[in-house]
């Protein structure tokens, strides 16, 4: 999904377009998740810090990076700064999720994540995320309830995160 430019999109693992109730359009975006990390916190990605760099905020800022911070910002109604653990994968999904449902008219936008083991920092970094977003209710194996963000009043966004341990 291009997003801001068409450098660096979006590459959802496995994006969904589909129907509910025979008439209205929904779109998922699935990241699947073993135990790699939700790519690196927003501190990190915006400066190009390593995971190996143990200061990360001594390092300059990115200017392209900082651009796409202000405007996933401005798309999720968030005020993320640069100095943000949460991680941009997320912010990043999300915003694609959104912006396929707006181009095809759809009513409900899903970011899915579907975890293939039980790794706690995954889940704490989706359930941040989630808050900052303003969700209330977050549960495993479920979607939050719908929430439509002033950029895309038409569409009702909504997380969820499932486990899939049976493989």
């Amino acid at each position: 999904t291009v997003l801001d430019t068409l450098r660096a999109p979006s590459r959802t693992d496995l994006m969904v377009y589909c129907c509910l109730r025979k008439t209205e359009k929904a779109v998922f975006a699935v990241e699947g998740k073993a135990t790699e990390p939700f790519d690196d916190e927003i501190l990190r990605w915006i400066r190009y810090a390593p995971r190996t760099c143990h200061d990360p905020l001594s390092l300059p800022i990115k200017r392209g990076r900082k651009d796409r911070l202000d405007f996933l910002n401005r798309l999720l109604g968030l005020n993320v700064g640069t100095d943000s653990a949460l991680h941009y994968q997320l912010l990043h999904r999300t915003a694609s999720a959104l912006l396929e449902a707006k181009s095809i008219c759809a009513s409900t936008a899903f970011m899915l994540v579907q975890s293939f083991c039980k790794c706690p920092e995954n889940w704490d970094a989706y359930v941040a995320f989630a808050k900052e977003m303003g969700f209330g209710q977050i549960e495993e194996d479920s979607f939050t309830e719908a929430k439509q963000l002033p950029a895309f009043p038409d569409i009702n966004l909504r997380l969820g995160w499932v486990y899939d341990t049976t493989s």
